[in-house]
Order: structure tokens, then sequence, then C-alpha cells
């Protein structure tokens, strides 16, 4: 259903004519338009080839911030960047402002999905996994979900940190009372 399809679409592609047009392509030449827009989608052909283009052609300093971006997802902001990069939060203004001329970001949020999967998906293995370790560190010293830190571990590569946080986590809904006797 079209109605249906639509606001994800447009959440997605940003509203470009021609990401919507590659996208609902893909979905055709994929079988799976029918079971409606997934969750999490890489970027189709061409619009992979555009907004990998796009991302070649920022300054180190401002794809190392897209990226951490991408990594950080919500939780994103000058000051985890500084903090994961290692930089001056005010060194980071102007890659910042190099990423809203891109339309890369706005704000603090990727423009729209297919930028923000583009930017994911072209992480080095390695890179991503310090992304990932110094995003959960910053966000174990802001006191944030253990849910979330424990995530960040595992895609760290850290299955033992992980497993502490998540280990918190169920003890923090056991006080909440959350867990009743099964």
């Amino acid at each position: 259903n079209p109605d249906q399809l639509a606001p994800g679409l447009s959440r997605y592609t940003g509203g470009n004519p021609l990401f919507i047009t590659e996208t609902l392509k893909h979905l055709i030449e994929t079988n799976t338009l029918t079971q409606g827009l997934p969750s999490r989608l890489a970027p189709p052909g061409k619009v992979a080839a555009l907004v990998t283009r796009r991302l070649s052609r920022l300054s180190a300093q401002a794809l190392s911030l897209a990226r951490t971006a991408a990594v950080a997802g919500t939780s994103f902001d000058l000051k985890l960047a500084a903090f994961v990069l290692e930089c001056p939060s005010m060194e980071l203004a102007q890659a910042h402002a190099e990423l809203e001329a891109a339309q890369i970001l706005s704000g603090n949020a990727f423009i729209h999905d297919l930028v923000f999967e583009a930017t994911l998906a072209g992480i080095p293995k390695g890179v991503l996994q310090v992304l990932n370790a110094r995003s959960a560190e910053y966000l174990e010293g802001k006191g944030a979900n253990p849910v979330l830190i424990a995530v960040h571990w595992e895609a760290a590569g850290d299955g033992d940190q992980a497993a502490q946080w998540l280990i918190r986590a169920s003890e923090g809904a056991e006080d909440l009372g959350l867990y009743e006797d099964m």
C-alpha cells in the first residue's frame, strides 16, 4: 500500500526523487516491496555511488566526524565526538559545518537514512571497532543506558564488556520491578 510506504520512504530518502526511484526499483528487483520498507536498508545501486562520492569529497576530519555520528546514532553530539576523536570541540565545529554544507548532517542527525547507511557501511572494520569502544567509554562516563553501552562494546568486539553491561541492565530492570516471578 503506497500510503503506508510513503512516510518511511520519504524519511529514508529525504524525499529525493532519484533516491526514491532507485530504492523502489531495488525493492521490486529483490522482491521485497510487498513486505514494506525494512527498518535498515543498504543504499541501492546508483544511490550508494552518489552518496559515497559525496562522502569522498569531505576533509579527513569531516569524514571522521560523520563516521562518529553514524556509530553514535542518537547519542551523537560534539561533546561525544570530541571525546571519541580526541579533539577539542571547537576544532570539530568547522568539520560539522562542512558536513551540513555537504548535506550529510542537519544539526546532530543525518540528513536522511540513506546517507546514514552509506556512511556506516563505508567504515572500515578496525575503525568501526575503535569508534564503538570510544563511544562506549564516553557513554559509561555519562551514565547512559547500560544496554546502549553493551551494544557499543559488542560492536567493538569486546564481548566481556558487553556482557558486564547487559548484566547491569538486567540488575537495573530487576531493581525497577520489571521482572516478576515466572
